[in-house]
């Protein structure tokens, strides 16, 4: 028979998994820092209408408040 219409596994190299990972164990510090950073934008009345709701709509898709 033949398997080309089932993929059963595929290997890769790695480096895009392990990337991920990173990105992954880093996310908690990457939201908590851009939430820092917009509160301290917002703070100090810095008008960035466009990059602040992207920034918040990101820490929203994250769950972070």
């Amino acid at each position: 028979g033949t398997y080309d219409a089932l993929r059963i596994c595929r290997v890769t190299d790695g480096s895009k998994q392990e990337a991920n990972a990173r990105l992954i164990a880093a996310a908690p510090d990457l939201a908590e820092a851009l939430r820092a950073l917009l509160l301290n934008v917002e703070d100090r009345g810095i008008m960035l209408p466009d990059v602040a709701a992207r920034a918040r709509a990101a820490l929203a898709k994250a769950g972070v408040e």
